[in-house]
């Protein structure tokens, strides 16, 4: 799965590595910039790190609650 953010300067991929399938941390989180070298946030065009499936139901969990704490604050400041 690929998501642009930043302008679509910045693509992140998530995938299952089935080449790190020997390893517990086989799930890729790749970074690719596209934009000028002024505006990089990251030294590499592309970087990957890789995680655990707990780590990455983890970083799940910690995204949902963020967002369901922006929309209830959302929902508060236009009532």
């Amino acid at each position: 799965m690929s998501i642009s953010i930043l302008d679509k300067s910045l693509i992140i991929d998530i995938f299952y590595d089935e080449f790190a399938s020997d390893f517990d941390d086989n799930i890729c989180i790749r970074f690719k910039e596209n934009c000028p070298t002024d505006e990089k946030i990251l030294k590499s065009d592309i970087t990957n790190i890789y995680i655990t499936p707990e780590e990455a139901c983890l970083l799940q969990l910690t995204l949902q609650r963020a967002v369901k704490k922006q929309r209830a604050t959302c929902q508060e400041e236009s009532a």
